[in-house]
């Protein structure tokens, strides 16, 4: 089925619906992409950043999550249960809404996405679909995966499934398979850029932007690419990425990320 026929530039913009979009990741990604589209924040509460309002959407809510993409041009899913929830939900309530949440409603969204010809699916990935044990020191693009946990496991099915959805109705799905966010928390500072395999997993804030704008705006209608930083010892094959135009604007190193294009402007000043 054909996509949603391309608004003039001179009438509107795109309207962007997000998921996830009150998330660490979200609240990042706003303030940029509210300068490129009309956006539809969504997050499991009403909530607003950087001027901009996020509406409350349920999206383990089949009919309110389908309702919802019915409207959009294009979608940014950020919303998962992760890693981080288990401890606060429990063992049994953390596999129960990583279920709801990764799995089915992945599911949902992109039937929806078929049925009302949206644009574009961008999906948030992780890079936990390859950091399972034993540890690799370079993981090339051909490598195979090795999930570390049943959150990686939920990741890869979705990219899997916006793969046949590509293949067999012509969605056009980009999956991000994002690194850990520079600088985070104590555990993930400067002191932990000294081991080759973490700064090798990192993104900062400005390449998670940038990688983010190249999956929305890349004219390529497949691809799975690392979103991650530079580095001075990588891990990871970045060609993936840099085939839908993402460059990475920082290279991470043991004293930290370094602009590799000092003389231009930055999307996160």
């Amino acid at each position: 089925m054909p996509a949603k026929d391309a608004p003039s530039p001179r009438t509107r913009r795109d309207r962007l619906l997000i998921t996830g979009a009150a998330g660490r990741i979200g609240r990042l990604l706003l303030p940029a992409l509210a300068d490129r589209y009309e956006l539809h924040a969504t997050d499991r509460e009403a909530a607003e950043h950087a001027g901009v309002p996020i509406h409350p959407l349920d999206i383990t809510d089949a009919a309110a999550l389908t309702d919802t993409i019915a409207t959009a041009d294009c979608v940014l899913h950020l919303a998962a249960t992760h890693l981080g929830h288990q401890k606060d939900l429990g063992p049994e309530a953390y596999v129960r809404s990583t279920v709801e949440v990764n799995v089915a409603a992945v599911i949902t969204l992109l039937a929806a996405a078929v049925e009302h010809r949206v644009k574009r699916v961008v999906l948030m990935s992780s890079l936990t679909i390859h950091l399972g044990e034993p540890w690799r020191d370079r993981i090339p693009a051909d490598a195979p995966v090795r999930p570390n946990s049943l959150y990686a496991c939920t990741k890869l099915f979705a990219e899997q499934l916006a793969e046949l959805h590509h293949r067999k109705d012509g969605l056009s799905t980009i999956s991000a398979r994002l690194g850990q966010p520079y600088p985070t928390s104590p555990w993930f500072g400067l002191d932990a850029m000294s081991d080759p395999g973490n700064r090798g997993c990192a993104a900062t804030e400005e390449d998670i932007v940038r990688g983010t704008l190249a999956a929305l705006e890349t004219q390529t209608r497949l691809a799975v690419f690392n979103l991650l930083s530079a580095c001075d010892q990588p891990v990871f094959d970045m060609d993936a990425g840099r085939r839908i135009g993402f460059k990475p604007r920082d290279e991470m190193t043991a004293a930290g990320p370094v602009d590799r294009f000092p003389s231009k402007p930055r999307l996160i000043p």
